[in-house]
Order: structure tokens, then sequence, then C-alpha cells
């Protein structure tokens, strides 16, 4: 994992440099696609200061921290940064899980939907009685009707209930009972 240590106002050891990476290499049991790591240690009158980029495709995450001790900031910082990074991997594993993008959806019991006689409440059973007709006259019928989509017949020649129906590529459709 490429670490970019960057000092301000003050030079930087190999013994921190060393800490600092064994430190940021954690890092990568949160997320495991991280590009570059750039941290910049600054010595202002004020104490210490630490700002830590962590780049990962096109996502990027960021942390500033100030402390009077050099490595109290940068443990400050590590900490900000892996509390983001653990953020934005449990938001990934959510969002596997919930593959439908959205809050879960309370539905109603499934007992609200049946009627009597144990039929779901969108279903509107019909009785009916197939009139015997041609291929052609129960085709003919079926144009004619406006509300419907398809139509039940007895065959004309060998008896068998057929239902003709009107597909979504505006083609008709045939089920042979």
């Amino acid at each position: 994992m490429p670490l970019k240590l960057t000092a301000r106002h003050m030079d930087v050891s190999d013994e921190l440099r060393e800490w600092v990476k064994g430190k940021v290499s954690r890092f990568h049991k949160y997320h495991d696609k991280i590009t570059a790591i750039e941290v910049t240690v600054d010595r202002g009158k004020r104490g210490h200061s630490v700002d830590m980029q962590v780049r990962s495709g096109k996502t990027e995450f960021h942390c500033s921290v100030a402390n009077e001790e050099l490595r109290a900031a940068i443990d400050e910082a590590i900490h900000k940064m892996t509390k983001q990074l653990e953020k934005r991997r449990h938001r990934m594993i959510d969002k596997k899980k919930n593959a439908t993008g959205g809050p879960p959806i309370d539905l109603p019991d499934a007992a609200s939907f049946v009627q009597k006689g144990d039929t779901p409440a969108w279903i509107h059973p019909e009785t009916i009685d197939p009139q015997p007709y041609s291929m052609e006259d129960a085709l003919q019928k079926l144009e004619k009707m406006d509300n419907r989509n398809f139509f039940v017949f007895k065959h004309l020649q060998d008896g068998c209930i057929n239902v003709i129906f009107k597909r979504s590529d505006d083609k008709i459709g045939l089920i042979e009972i």
C-alpha cells in the first residue's frame, strides 16, 4: 500500500515513519482496494496537526486532527479514519444484503388478503361455461372484447377447452387444455 508521509516545519524520523506505516497497514482490514494513503504532519505554534487522506477508487476519505503531542495526534487521526472506513464497509455490506436498495417494506399480514373460502382478495373467481367455437371465430370474438385479453372456448372439432390470449408483443397465444 503506497504511503506518502509529508512533514511541514519538522523532520520525520525513520522510526516515526515505520510506526505510522504499521498503524495504517490495518486499513486493509476495512477496505481492500486502497490505492493511496497520504499523511501530512505539521508543527505549528499550538502543537501538531495531522491531515490524512485515503483513496480507494473514486472514493476519498479525509480527516484532520490537532494535538499538542505528535503521536497522540497521529493516533487520533488513525482512529477517525478507521471509523470512516468501518462505516463505509458496513454500508457496503448492508447494501449487498438489502439488494432492493430501499428500506424494508412492511407488508400487511397475509390473512388480511384472504376472503371467504380461503381465496385471496385480489382473485375474483368466475364460473364460465365455454361455448364451442372454431379457431377463427374465437379470434374474432377476442378482438371484439375490449375489457379482456383472453377468451376461453371449447374447440369445435375436438371438444378440448382452449384459451386464446393477446401477448404483450401484440401477438396471439394459445393454451390447449
